[in-house]
């Protein structure tokens, strides 16, 4: 399971970085799929939040029967706010304009079943990230995306519902 959350997060990174990629892939479930080695910020992050992920479901919450949690990725977009009088705001303002939600049940599914959902959330990642939705990127400015990507916050919520 960590394995495949962990590949639909670098499928996700791999069409959110707008720099030159080492050409990196790896192989799950019979399907060859990107894989984030550079900057390593993003690969050590997402180990942390999947450990954090499969501690949760390890230890399921006394009000579910099925573990489950939720992982939620947001891109955020620094901005200068507008100046408003003369003591205009200073700094940088940061705002969502993207939000990827993972939601994760345990349960035990044949490898056949896991392939197809492997493949249904590449898919539905594919969909949200090309054609008419590219246009939801902001425009990439100076100082507003760091090493190609732009800022980004990762969250683990254990599941509430069973």
């Amino acid at each position: 399971m960590k394995d495949i959350v962990k590949a639909l997060l670098h499928t996700i990174f791999f069409h959110r970085i707008f720099t030159a990629l080492p050409p990196t892939t790896h192989e799950i479930l019979d399907t060859t799929l990107p894989l984030i080695t550079n900057p390593t910020s993003i690969p050590t992050t997402l180990e942390t939040h999947l450990s954090t992920l499969l501690r949760y479901l390890d230890t399921p919450s006394q009000s579910t029967s099925t573990p489950s949690a939720t992982l939620t990725l947001q891109f955020l977009e620094r901005r200068r706010p507008r100046k408003t009088g003369w003591f205009g705001g200073k700094g940088e303002e940061e705002t969502v304009w993207e939000t990827w939600v993972i939601e994760v049940r345990v349960r035990g599914i044949e490898r056949r079943e896991m392939e197809a959902e492997l493949q249904e959330g590449v898919k539905r990642v594919m969909g949200a990230v090309g054609g008419e939705a590219a246009g939801v990127v902001p425009p990439i400015t100076e100082g507003g995306v760091e090493g190609g990507v732009f800022p980004w916050v990762m969250g683990v919520k254990r599941g509430t519902g069973g």
